[in-house]
């Protein structure tokens, strides 16, 4: 490929390597917010039954369900997001590939004009 060619698919995966990033990161912040909730959750559960081997007949059951399904919960969307990166990072693979084989196919078709027009003058 020529110069041009390898500098404009150079800028067009910079491009695109960043968006990868920056959706990636965006993701993995959502992650971490997610463990933080579920480590809070783990400490709520440990502090009711705490207080329910103190005092038996404080609802433990009602209190830990809820708790317990909020944690299952972001569980779920914390392995939702790791398919979105996985989803993310082969979208943006994919689509640096097709620029590189966009900017072959040019170069390939550029070549191919100047061929033509030569093959006219000596006409």
């Amino acid at each position: 490929m020529g110069f041009l060619s390898d500098l404009k698919t150079a800028a067009k995966n910079t491009s695109d390597r960043a968006d990868q990033e920056y959706e990636t990161q965006k993701y993995k912040a959502e992650i971490n917010s997610k463990k933080n909730y579920i480590e809070k959750g783990y400490k709520e559960i440990g502090e009711l039954y705490y207080q329910n081997v103190k005092d038996p007949d404080a609802d433990f059951a009602g209190k830990s369900k809820e708790i317990v399904d909020r944690i299952d919960a972001d569980l779920a969307r914390i392995d939702e997001l790791n398919k979105l990166i996985e989803e993310n990072i082969a979208s943006h693979e994919a689509q640096r590939e097709k620029n590189k084989a966009d900017a072959a196919e040019e170069e390939a078709r550029k070549k191919a004009e100047k061929e033509a027009a030569e093959a006219a003058k000596k006409e």
